[in-house]
């Protein structure tokens, strides 16, 4: 059922389409918390919501063609994230009002009272456990959801914005996708870690003084020994605070030490890495398939991986691997 916008995301991932409004409030109650809904308007009430959950994130796709207000005291036990592919809400956190729109996402914490506002959307929602967020935001010195300096909503058009949507639009496609190796644990936790990051920098970039620049904290033998436990490390879903903890430094220390004396972000330094062993493991004969090997390193989309191979090394994966093993 397509309520009333383009093709609905995490089809594969059906959870309710409906028009009645008890049942919706009940299957969505249990997804995220107990709320009251009630239609604005005269509208007949219609939506449609698809889920994926692993253990720590949840990914959810809402299209509601029908004006709403939604109520709800201790908003959820996660970590929310919205972020409108089209529509808007009127967001009152604990009586703050943030506006979610294609150019800004709110973020809705547990412990927070919730009073929302929306117009006909289409959304997708960011859904993340509590207990690694917390942990991660206390480290970069930001607030937790029950601090008054809160950070409720960021700007979605910036660098860090634009990539969380991407890759929250790429996750919703490939979930889709039958042959995707996202359907495999092991993978999807790259593509988690790299979420967590992406939404951790969007909220270190919307804190006060979040854009101030600060000192390089890191020699270049430091750098040097965490460049030798990445390269150690390549299977595991490495972020930012993965490699800043690793090292004994901040988040932002690290990625100044990388580009000054690698003139590449510590990500992309990381992705270098592993196209690299990629090639060595194509070279050995060993027999693996692409598939396989890119799933091993950590990459989880196919097409990616083969692009920024070929962009590297100038032939694609399979044309390396027929060298050694043949067609």
């Amino acid at each position: 059922m397509m309520v009333h916008g383009p093709m609905p995301l995490l089809r594969n991932h059906h959870l309710l389409a409906s028009t009645d409004l008890d049942q919706v409030r009940e299957v969505t109650g249990k997804l995220w918390t107990k709320h009251e809904v009630t239609v604005n308007g005269r509208k007949p009430f219609q939506t449609l919501v698809n889920c994926f959950q692993s253990n720590d994130i949840s990914l959810s796709y809402v299209d509601c063609s029908t004006p709403l207000r939604v109520a709800c005291a201790s908003a959820t036990g996660q970590y929310m994230v919205h972020l409108n592919l089209g529509g808007g809400a009127e967001h009152r956190i604990n009586g703050n009002l943030e506006i979610s729109d294609r150019g800004r996402a709110v973020i809705v914490g547990p412990r927070q009272d919730l009073v929302m506002v929306a117009r006909p959307t289409r959304a997708l929602i960011l859904g993340l456990s509590p207990g690694w967020l917390e942990k991660k935001l206390s480290a970069r010195g930001l607030p937790e959801s029950n601090s008054p300096r809160w950070i409720s909503g960021f700007n979605m058009r910036t660098g860090r914005g634009r990539a969380l949507r991407k890759l929250c639009l790429q996750t919703a496609r490939d979930l889709d996708h039958p042959a995707s190796l996202l359907r495999a644990p092991h993978f999807f936790a790259h593509v988690e870690s790299r979420l967590r990051q992406l939404l951790l920098d969007c909220l270190q970039e919307s804190a006060p003084g979040g854009d101030q620049q600060p000192p390089v904290a890191s020699g270049l033998g430091r750098l040097m020994t965490l460049e030798g436990w990445m390269a150690e490390h390549l299977h595991l879903p490495l972020g930012i605070d993965e490699l800043a903890s690793q090292a004994g430094l901040s988040p932002r220390a690290v990625q100044m030490a990388f580009r000054q004396h690698r003139g590449v972000t510590p990500l992309e330094f990381l992705r270098t890495l592993r196209l690299d062993e990629a090639r060595k493991r194509f070279s050995s004969g060993s027999g693996l398939s692409v598939a396989e090997v890119a799933g091993s390193l950590g990459f989880t989309h196919l097409g990616r991986f083969a692009g920024h191979y070929r962009q590297r090394f100038g032939e694609s994966p399979a044309q390396t691997r027929r060298k050694q093993v043949g067609p």
